[in-house]
């Protein structure tokens, strides 16, 4: 394994992570009204970000940008 792909690997899991806990506090601030359909299309939103801000991140692949709304 070279350095670039520890990198890599880090990066990811780094990446994974912070998703998980941005989910989890999501979860905890979720609308209890609202049914568990518009909590998870909520929750998803929040998490993709803006559909503007999604096509210009360069952390992000471009099979994300023509995932739009």
């Amino acid at each position: 394994m070279t350095k670039e792909d520890a990198k890599g690997s880090r990066v990811l899991h780094q990446r994974k992570r912070a998703v998980h806990l941005a989910g989890e506090v999501l979860d905890d601030r979720a609308d209890g009204s609202a049914s568990s359909k518009d909590q998870s299309t909520r929750k998803q939103h929040l998490l993709d970000g803006p559909t503007e801000f999604r096509e210009v991140r360069v952390d992000r692949s471009n099979e994300t940008s023509s995932d739009e709304d």
